[in-house]
């Protein structure tokens, strides 16, 4: 493919982003996005002024809220303990299930370089034999500004390491490996993408409870992807086209502690497992270059701003990591 430096395609998909998180934003910002965000407001208001006058009728019946409140924040406590505990133990078999992990990817690998070593590099416009291209290293990762992030880069053994600590009441964030390409013909191409992820890593999600009922709820998802981003390259000034968003359900965790007398609770999943996301006949014009972007997708939200930290996400302590072995290319015609 031609060559391109790297603050150019930062630049173009930069800017392209930015265009469609502007239309998001005034989607969001129409009259009925509006009164939604109001009428929310108002309920919970209205929620407030009922915890208000039940905790001052409780405190006149002689319960003792003191007391609960300090045997919540015990309770609190032993939840935080427990979940490091669990988190510990994780970390722990993080290294036996690397090996796991990177076994597979090299068997996988190994069919891979075959199904590449027996197919020609290019073929002449015109051609309808099917070939393989594997593209085993990424031009570049980013990071979003909120993750604890590293890296390493090697070919089929490119990871990220990545960390995250929130107690804002929502947020988004995500990892992403750039796989570049151009289609090396003077006609279209037709091509199917396979791209590889591999986690192996740690979510927890935390609820504080409460007395009365309660807005309590804290949602985390994290989500592999594979988008495709088309005139990446081509137009002045940069810009590009998000054409195909590959999704599959990795890591869900929700709470709910918004009844009476709720204690709180900690929700955990360990993720060790490979994902492949798949796009089939993908249209590439001639001699143009696209953008694989293979990543993951974290988002989160709360109505539980006064309890400390709420999400934790882990794919950065021991032999935890996010591994992108590649993206396969295959030449349909």
């Amino acid at each position: 493919m031609p060559e391109y430096n790297e603050d150019q395609i930062k630049m173009a998909l930069t800017a392209a982003k930015d265009l469609a998180a502007a239309k998001e934003a005034r989607s969001q910002d129409s009259p009925l996005g509006q009164a939604q965000i109001s009428e929310s407001s108002e309920i919970q208001a209205n929620r407030r002024r009922v915890e208000n006058m039940l905790a001052s009728f409780f405190t006149k019946a002689g319960f003792e809220v003191d007391k609960f409140d300090e045997l919540l924040a015990q309770n609190q406590s032993a939840l935080r303990r427990i979940g490091e505990e669990r988190k510990a133990e994780a970390v722990k078999r993080s290294a036996s299930r690397k090996e796991t992990l990177h076994y597979a990817v090299k068997t996988r690998q190994k069919a891979i370089e075959h199904l590449v070593d027996i197919t020609p590099p290019e073929s002449p416009a015109g051609a309808t034999a099917e070939f393989y291209e594997l593209l085993d290293l990424p031009y570049s990762i980013w990071p979003t500004p909120g993750l604890f992030f590293d890296a390493h880069y090697e070919p089929v053994n490119t990871w990220g390491k990545i960390q995250l600590d929130s107690a804002k009441a929502n947020g988004y964030e995500e990892l992403s490996f750039y796989f570049p390409w151009a289609n090396p013909r003077d006609a279209y191409a037709v091509i199917d993408v396979d791209a590889y992820l591999v986690l192996n890593g740690y979510c927890q999600v935390y609820s504080g409870g409460g007395m009365l009922p309660g807005d309590r709820r804290s949602r985390l998802s994290v989500i592999p992807r594979l988008k495709l981003w088309e005139n990446t390259l081509t137009l002045v000034p940069p810009s590009a086209l998000e054409l195909v968003d590959e999704n599959q359900n990795g890591v869900y965790l929700q709470v709910d502690t918004g009844g009476l007398w709720e204690s709180g609770v900690v929700e955990k999943e360990e993720v060790y497992r490979g994902y492949d996301l798949r796009r089939t006949l993908f249209l590439v014009p001639p001699r143009q270059p696209v953008v694989f972007e293979v990543g993951l997708q974290i988002t989160y939200e709360t109505t539980e701003t006064d309890i400390g930290r709420v999400f934790h996400v882990d794919f950065a302590s021991g032999d935890f990591e996010v591994l992108c072995p590649g993206v396969l290319i295959k030449i349909v015609s």
